[in-house]
């Protein structure tokens, strides 16, 4: 009988233990383990509700005085530590706001789970304007980083601009709408991605509150290897009488298409330029003669051809009458003459430095003329390397 009570009591003993052991587990667990603790979350974007509201009474926002507020939850550790801060709802309603500065509370719903204990802002400055609506040209843009040997080709977009709206205020600085392509999502094969639209100024900054319709832009893209070749410029540059024509165009040029057919290719040549009447400097955007299924890489799209004009220069011949050659005098018919005339010749400085005197030859035909006095403009026959030559005055000419 002892025994057993004796029993009894060890049992009885081993569970109070066991209790104890389980209750102090539960509360290391509890208070260790997972305990429940408070963790604030920064910079959590404030969300605009009821824009649609203000939009039917021609108006819209135009800025927060508080993009972001902080706020404390207060909940288990393994609650928290699986929070993201878009996974907490903070928003403001705008739909009963009026024209000016609105103050207005801010909601916030927090995660299942959690307690909020504080928030940095009770409420938020909205000030709203009148709506104004606008279309803006789209531009597209690219963002990640591609090899060296690749590139993205946007073969065809959907829309050319876009509508946008907003706040009248902003919707007067803005100067285009971008639609930017990921380009982790673009491969080999010809694709239609959808690209979100955001509005930009002048300077390149977004404007938060002005809103695209649509949001989103549709987008073919593909993207092929490109190459760097040589840049054989064809032109045709004949001497001119007016200016000395030079020129240059870059020495490579960025060709793409699939690696196979870029494999084998050195060089490529531009069509033939003509630039025969070109008189002032200027560029020439350059076509190319292309294999088939080559084509200019984007980063050489419009090279230029570049052609420096310079007049030419002027050199001045007094020219006296007795040096120049009468021809086809008629029978029985002297002559005398009198005067001189000016010669004027162009040339570069080379050029005109090598004519002398006695390269200007000047002739005049006398086979239509009888008995008489005449006044005559000579003819040039030779003016050495001269581009052009004129000749200014006449000479007399006494035929007895």
């Amino acid at each position: 009988m002892k025994m057993n009570n004796k029993i009894k009591s060890i049992n009885k003993l081993s569970l109070v233990i066991s209790i104890l052991i389980s209750i102090i587990a539960w509360f290391y667990v509890v208070y260790n383990i997972n305990p429940t603790m408070s963790r604030t979350y920064r910079d959590i974007p404030v969300t605009i509700l009821g824009e649609d509201v203000l939009e039917e009474n021609n108006l819209a926002v135009a800025s927060l005085d508080n993009d972001y507020i902080d706020i404390k939850l207060r909940a288990k550790r393994n609650i928290l530590d699986k929070i993201e801060n878009n996974s907490i709802a903070v928003s403001v309603d705008v739909s009963e706001a009026g024209k000016g500065d609105n103050k207005i509370a801010i909601s916030i719903i927090p995660p299942s789970g959690t307690v909020l204990s504080k928030q940095s802002a009770k409420s938020v400055t909205v000030k709203v304007d009148s709506l104004k609506k606008r279309n803006l040209k789209i531009k597209t843009s690219v963002s990640g980083k591609l090899p060296s040997d690749e590139e993205l080709d946007l073969t065809d977009i959907e829309e050319k601009t876009v509508e946008v709206k907003g706040a009248k205020s902003l919707v007067d600085t803005a100067s285009y709408a971008e639609a930017t392509v990921d380009v982790s999502k673009v491969d080999k094969s010809e694709k239609t991605i959808s690209a979100k639209l955001v509005v930009k100024n002048a300077s390149n900054k977004a404007l938060k509150y002005v809103r695209c319709s649509p949001s989103k832009l549709k987008i073919k893209v593909v993207k092929s290897n490109n190459k760097k070749v040589k840049l054989n410029a064809i032109v045709n540059n004949p001497d001119s009488d007016l200016v000395e024509r030079t020129y240059s165009a870059p020495d490579d040029i960025y060709i793409k298409g699939d690696k196979k057919s870029l494999q084998n290719i050195a060089s490529i040549d531009t069509k033939t330029i003509d630039i025969s009447n070109i008189n002032k400097t200027t560029d020439i955007e350059m076509e190319y003669n292309l294999p088939n299924g080559i084509a200019i890489s984007n980063k050489s799209k419009k090279m230029m051809l570049h052609v420096e004009c310079t007049p030419l220069k002027t050199k001045t011949f007094n020219i006296d009458s007795e040096s120049v050659r009468l021809k086809n005098i008629r029978d029985g018919l002297s002559t005398s003459t009198s005067g001189s005339v000016e010669v004027t010749i162009y040339g570069n400085n080379e050029e005109l430095n090598r004519i002398q005197d006695s390269d200007i030859i000047l002739s005049i035909d006398l086979s239509s003329f009888n008995a008489g006095t005449y006044s005559l403009t000579p003819e040039i026959t030779s003016a050495g390397s001269a581009r052009r030559s004129v000749v200014t005055g006449e000479i007399s000419i006494k035929l007895y």
